[in-house]
């Protein structure tokens, strides 16, 4: 992907940023950064790469990582275009300070580089105690996330944790000839060894042609 933002992307992402249908007449409350967390786009990325896709944000705020995704946001949501490219980078530099190590560790298990994925939620905004009901995600699904995903067009996807696994049949309607994985959250308590078996799993499936 180009360094500048295209101009379709900056419609699309703008429309995530200046979402709140989902906290207009429901329980649900913002958490983390207070914001819809846009998919980021690697430096690298291609159409027909690879997408890496969860549940929903994390919900907490510590660290620079998160507030300079803010800062780079709250430019971005007031009309700065070139400013979602800086909330790109910002969720790119900081990996090793600031991303979940088990998060990290599963990416590099499986030979991944930050700056070649696409990566984001089925749901895109951070919510209090980390609830993201069904209708949520499917309201999220329609209004934001398919949209995403026929526009950067991944060849391969995996889909982290069931909930996200249960948009498997949406996707492949959305992204024709697209190839699904689906595998555990990587914050999953079934072990290290079932760890190893699904990345072993997931390099064989991205190994194939």
């Amino acid at each position: 992907m180009s360094d500048r933002p295209s101009n379709v992307a900056v419609e699309l992402f703008r429309g995530v940023v200046r979402c709140s249908s989902c906290f207009e007449s429901s329980e649900l409350e913002r958490a983390g950064i207070s914001l819809p967390q846009p998919f980021t786009v690697g430096k690298h990325y291609k159409v027909g790469g690879i997408a890496v896709v969860g549940i929903n944000p994390g919900a907490t705020t510590e660290g620079g990582y998160k507030e300079a995704r803010k800062q780079a946001l709250d430019r971005f949501a007031g009309g700065e275009d070139h400013a979602l490219a800086c909330y790109w980078e910002a969720l790119a530099s900081d990996v090793e300070n600031f991303w979940n190590p088990r998060y990290l560790t599963r990416i590099r298990a499986l030979g991944l580089r930050i700056d070649e994925l696409l990566i984001g939620n089925i749901a895109l905004c951070a919510t209090a105690n980390n609830k993201y009901p069904k209708r949520m995600l499917k309201n999220c699904w329609f209004l934001h996330t398919k949209r995403i995903l026929e526009k950067f067009a991944p060849g391969k996807l995996m889909l982290m944790g069931s909930a996200a696994g249960d948009f498997a049949g949406p996707v492949r309607q959305a992204v024709p000839g697209i190839r699904i994985e689906c595998m555990a959250h990587y914050a999953h308590r079934k072990g290290h060894a079932h760890e190893q078996a699904e990345c072993d799993r997931i390099r064989n499936f991205l190994s194939q042609v």
